[in-house]
């Protein structure tokens, strides 16, 4: 009886383990579709999060620091630009130059200043110099809720004033452009995109006496 009952036992053990493993293989099988399934389910998947964090970023962040279309210098000094066009000889620009390193004034007003040149001719050898568009404020209709964005003692500071506006944009007549302090604090006060036209510093003068001058009231 015993042979028997050990008999038995050997021929359900291959049917059993058979059993087992074709469990177990189910079970791989069912784990690897899942990691499958979870896999496509992320390529498929747009990625909304990273686009809607760029977008909180972008409208909710500080403001990006305003453009300023201005200066392009061609590389070309003042005096060499002077000399060439026969408006000065060397010794005179020596002479102001070492004019310029006592006052730190720039070297064309105290051109000017000397009365070695017109303020209007260096005004066109600066456009030239710095790629820029000049403004003539005596020709130029001015709106004053514009000229007036710019506090008066900012204005007579900075040498500057608004002149017109196109969307958010400023255009400003100025006298000294590549001092990148100057420029700087003008953007940060008018806290919008500007664009520089050079104009002569008696001109901007002029302006900003005739738009902060106080009214004038009638008896």
């Amino acid at each position: 009886m015993a042979q028997r009952g050990d008999d038995e036992s050997a021929s359900r053990l291959p049917t059993d383990s058979m059993a087992a493993f074709h469990e177990e293989a189910e079970r791989v099988a069912q784990r690897l579709e899942e990691l499958v399934n979870a896999r496509r389910a992320e390529i498929r998947a747009p990625a909304p999060k990273a686009r809607s964090v760029l977008s909180a970023e972008i409208t909710t962040g500080p403001m990006p620091l305003a453009q300023v279309v201005g200066a392009r210098h061609s590389g070309r000094l003042l005096g060499n630009l002077l000399v060439d066009r026969g408006c000065l000889t060397s010794d005179e620009i020596q002479y102001a130059l070492t004019k310029q390193h006592d006052s730190g004034m720039p070297l064309g007003q105290i051109l000017v200043e000397l009365g070695l040149l017109d303020e209007r001719v260096l005004l066109e050898l600066l456009a030239e110099q710095l790629r820029m568009e000049t403004i003539d404020l005596r020709r130029t209709t001015i709106d004053r809720a514009i000229c007036v964005l710019l506090p008066e003692g900012d204005a007579r500071r900075l040498c500057a004033v608004p002149v017109s506006r196109t969307g958010r944009q400023i255009d400003v007549a100025i006298a000294n452009p590549t001092n990148n302090a100057v420029v700087r604090e003008l953007v940060e006060t008018l806290c919008a995109p500007v664009r520089l036209l050079l104009a002569s510093r008696s001109e901007i003068e002029a302006t900003i006496d005739h738009f902060h001058r106080p009214a004038i009231t009638q008896p």
